[in-house]
């Protein structure tokens, strides 16, 4: 804009950027404000183009929805409009250069000649010039003279050795020199041609200084520009160098205090857990509910954390989105039915509402719970006694759009305070009396969820009558005959799959995914040891990735089959759909293309068919005194596990540190070892590593128990040799399910 009264044009005049995270509210963009709603814009950042000092342009990015601009992305937009920039001068630049070639190239094509002819001795028999100001003396001091009498000694050798081949071969020749004329450096050019006769040459002489000058302004400017690039690329590099060392940072700054959080967490959880469980002697009425208040806030306070995580992995582009067919009722009725009872302490009424109650479409549904769990909290959070909350649910197939939309009759939010909404860790009322407890993690989780899916995120609202928030979603209907496929219903009983696979990554997803299907994982990540791991284990199902190097994976289906102890065990192949028909026909009694989800693993689950084999896991529960080796070195935690797995009948020994763990294996030779990653001395991992080196304890189950859960744990764990992951708190009751598992298999390959 021209007018001088814009406060956005004005600011970007003056070199500064301009950032409004709300256009409904932000009297800077009040000129403009209407037509930039009318577009759907909600939010905007325009960055002046600075070019040699003054604005040569300006970059600006609009967004759908309010405080889309945090402080991470105004840097990193600031450094891409310092780029653009950049990239403009370089471009002017290279224009100059351009123009000056081309200028450089008409002077020396319009440049007089001075043509001189000289006989085979080099004496000058005529000449002519176009214009005298070339000649370096009279022209009478050319005729009947030698080379050596006009010309410097110096040039004179280089101008007849021209002249003596030129006459020998014919062919064109050219000296090239510089003279000092009037403190002025001249530079010539002098080509030479002899005649088919061979009695005479012409020697056609330039005055090229004003070429040779400007080529050399031309290289000097050249020099100059490629210096700046190399320092703008030294600039941007050390920019990425210290970007990349910020994120290791907090990377490593969120995991330890992940493990330094979930330490003293799990000691708090389990000691709840033991005491409700009455291991140390029956607790009265009040004790009870003493103690569950203690497990609730120790809950409570795992949200939390497991909040800063997921906000972390999103932003360092870590968490992936896992689609599958999600029904739209069942989610939301299960979403309600989590803030159900905090509802119902606060008197609010609770209501659904769907244009599609069978609506189906891919979504993540763990995610889109997360998104939906957060927004309904947050309602009854701030809506009074006695109000309601409200979550509808709109489909749009033409415009391929869901919009899930919670509103409540609540405090509501003040217009100012919109463009903070979806910062992280911002709470609208910050002062010591606020009444509404939470960390400002929700929204801002919220809209990042929703952006991992292709989506936005809006809100309305009205100060003292209520907030309404809409998530909306890209939609595809998903056909009654494809959702069917997943729909909810008894899987065949299993309770161990062995997975055979050269990737860690494939691994660790289809463990998630058997996991929640209640079915314990096992790994085999190596294929020469695939069969004896299976022959070890004797699982109840084998998911088997045919991708592997070599078409190893092939090879173990063929094997598979032809061992009498393996034959009968049912599996799974992870193949390419071409090949699906020849790996049933190789065996195979299901497949999965990749990539591979939760619903197509749990289709092919559905499509097994036998009789479960009795497993003696459950017998090993009490008093069997299976020995078990316990690597821990918070005395609190030690303290605790300890009792617990005595109390269920284990015999225990406890070390440390991983190096106190190798000399108790060594000596007392453990069932099954439960190693907790961080520790003094030598870490966990690396004491797993050992262990694993060693033939006899290369089947000995470990479970990994630790407190960092930061993205790439749970592989890390897998990929150093461990049977298991547990990430802290851990529930001791599951722990001992794990243990039972795990030496049920051991003892069933036995």
């Amino acid at each position: 804009s021209e007018d001088t009264t814009c406060p956005t044009a004005q600011a970007l005049r003056s070199g500064q950027a301009m950032i409004v995270n709300n256009l409904a509210t932000d009297e800077r963009v009040a000129l403009w404000r209407e037509a930039a709603l009318r577009l759907g814009y909600r939010a905007s950042a325009s960055f002046p183009l600075l070019v040699d000092g003054e604005v040569y342009a300006t970059l600006s990015l609009y967004a759908g929805q309010p405080a889309f601009f945090d402080a991470d992305e105004v840097r990193l937009l600031k450094e891409l409009a310092d780029d653009v920039a950049f990239a403009i001068v370089v471009g002017r630049q290279e224009a100059q250069l351009r123009a000056s070639e081309q200028r450089n190239h008409l002077i020396v094509s319009t440049l007089p000649d001075l043509v001189f002819r000289l006989d085979r001795q080099g004496v000058f028999i005529d000449f002519s010039a176009p214009s005298t100001a070339m000649l370096l003396k009279p022209p009478e001091a050319f005729l009947g003279r030698s080379l050596e009498e006009v010309l410097p000694a110096e040039l004179c050798g280089q101008f007849r050795d021209a002249l003596t081949t030129a006459f020998a071969t014919g062919e064109l020749q050219t000296v090239a020199y510089q003279l000092l004329i009037n403190d002025h450096e001249r530079f010539f050019e002098a080509r030479i041609k002899a005649s088919l006769a061979g009695d005479e040459a012409i020697a056609i002489v330039r005055d090229v200084t004003a070429w040779r000058m400007a080529e050399l302004a031309l290289q000097a400017e050249r020099d100059l520009l490629a210096r700046r690039v190399a320092e703008r690329t030294a600039e941007l590099s050390r920019a990425n160098a210290e970007l990349a060392r910020a994120v290791r940072t907090k990377d490593e700054f969120l995991a330890n205090m992940s493990h330094e959080l979930r330490t003293p967490l799990n000691a708090i959880l389990a000691l709840s857990e033991s005491l409700l469980e009455e291991l140390r002697g029956p607790l009265n009425e009040r004790q009870q509910a003493a103690v569950r208040a203690i497990e609730a806030s120790g809950r409570h306070l795992l949200a939390l954390i497991n909040d800063v995580l997921d906000l972390a992995k999103i932003e360092a582009g870590r968490m992936e989105i896992s689609r599958e067919v999600v029904a739209v009722s069942d989610l939301c009725e299960a979403s309600i039915a989590l803030i159900k009872e905090q509802a119902n302490k606060k008197r609010i009424r609770l209501s659904l509402q769907l244009d599609n109650p069978h609506a189906r479409f891919l979504a993540d549904p763990r995610r889109l719970k997360q998104i939906l769990v957060n927004l309904l909290s947050n309602a009854v959070k701030f809506t009074p006694d006695g109000g309601s909350v409200e979550l509808r649910v709109a489909t749009d197939a033409n415009q391929g759009t869901i919009a899930f939309t919670v509103s409540d009759t609540g405090i509501g939010i003040a217009p100012e305070q919109l463009q903070y909404l979806f910062q992280p860790f911002v709470q609208l009322d910050s002062s010591l009396s606020r009444q509404h407890e939470g960390s400002g993690l929700g929204l801002a989780l919220v809209r990042r969820l929703a952006d991992l899916h292709g989506g936005s995120v809006a809100v309305t609202s009205e100060l003292g009558k209520g907030s309404e928030f809409t998530v909306t979603l890209p939609y595809q209907p998903v056909m009654h005959a494809i959702a069917t496929m997943t729909d909810d219903g008894e899987l065949p009983p299993m309770r161990v799959a062995l997975i055979i696979t050269e990737s860690i990554t494939i691994a660790d997803q289809l463990a998630r995914y058997l996991e929640d299907q209640q079915i314990q994982p096992a790994l085999a990540l190596q294929r020469d040891s695939a069969i004896a791991q299976a022959l070890n284990t004797q699982p109840d199902l084998i998911v088997l990735d045919l991708f592997m190097a070599d078409r190893a994976g092939w090879d173990v289906l063929a094997e598979l089959q032809q061992n009498p102890r393996l034959r009968h065990i049912p599996a799974i192949a992870i193949v390419a759909p071409e090949e699906s028909q020849q790996a049933l026909a190789a065996g195979a009694v299901a497949w999965v293309a990749k990539p591979v989800d939760r619903a197509s693993v749990r289709r092919a689950l559905s499509q097994i068919t036998f009789s479960p084999r009795p497993t003696p896991a459950l017998t090993l529960r009490r008093g069997l005194g299976a020995k078990l080796l316990l690597a821990e070195d918070n005395e609190f935690n030690l303290a605790t596990m300890s009792e617990y797995l005595t109390a269920c009948g284990y015999e225990l020994q406890v070390a440390r540190n991983g190096r106190e763990a190798l000399q108790v294996v060594a000596e007392w030779q453990p069932d099954l070892i439960i190693m907790d990653i961080q520790m003094p001395e030598m870490d966990g991992l690396e004491a797993i590593r050992q262990l694993r080196a060693q033939a006899m304890y290369a089947a000995t189950p470990i479970i990994a128990v630790t407190a960092l859960a930061m993205p790439g744990d749970r592989e890390r764990c897998l990929l150093a040799g461990a049977t298991d992951y547990l990430a802290k708190p851990v529930s001791l009751r599951r722990l001992a399910e794990r243990i039972e598992r795990l030496l049920g298999q051991q003892q069933h390959a036995k």
